[in-house]
């Protein structure tokens, strides 16, 4: 029996993304938030989806929204033996730091 390596790694069902959502804050410097995001099929759209709920989120506590200054998708995965695992990371270049 011949398998190959990219078969020995499905998808979680439904396709599901870890994505980390850096902001700064003013009084504790940046923090990292990530979500869990079910039923997309690209890394730009699960970003999206993040981002609308992190912005929910403060809409509903009432607090100003702090600016994003980084971003990381992984897609999440399952093994043959049912372990979960993510991916390598999706990063958008940074902008330029102003000097």
């Amino acid at each position: 029996m011949r398998v190959t390596t990219d078969r020995l790694s499905t998808p979680v069902p439904a396709d599901q993304w870890l994505v980390g959502l850096r902001f700064r804050a003013t009084r504790t410097g940046e923090t990292w938030h990530y979500f869990v995001i079910d039923d997309t099929a690209e890394a730009a759209d699960a970003a999206a989806a993040a981002i609308r709920r992190a912005a929910a989120r403060d809409r509903a506590a009432a607090d100003p929204a702090p600016p994003i200054t980084d971003l990381d998708v992984r897609r999440l995965r399952r093994s043959p033996l049912g372990q979960v695992y993510l991916e390598p990371g999706t990063r958008p270049p940074s902008p330029p730091r102003a000097r």
